[in-house]
């Protein structure tokens, strides 16, 4: 196993996540607002 490869792999998962992770943040922060924009007209 190369050393770029063992860096490399945890690197992308922990990219992954996080770009999931924002991808989540956003879609709630959309439906909130949509919530919000419902409860005061």
């Amino acid at each position: 196993m190369r050393p770029l490869s063992f860096i490399h792999l945890p690197l992308c998962r922990f990219l992954l996540r996080l770009s999931i992770g924002e991808n989540l943040l956003f879609i709630t922060w959309r439906i909130h607002e949509k919530l919000a924009r419902r409860a005061w007209p």
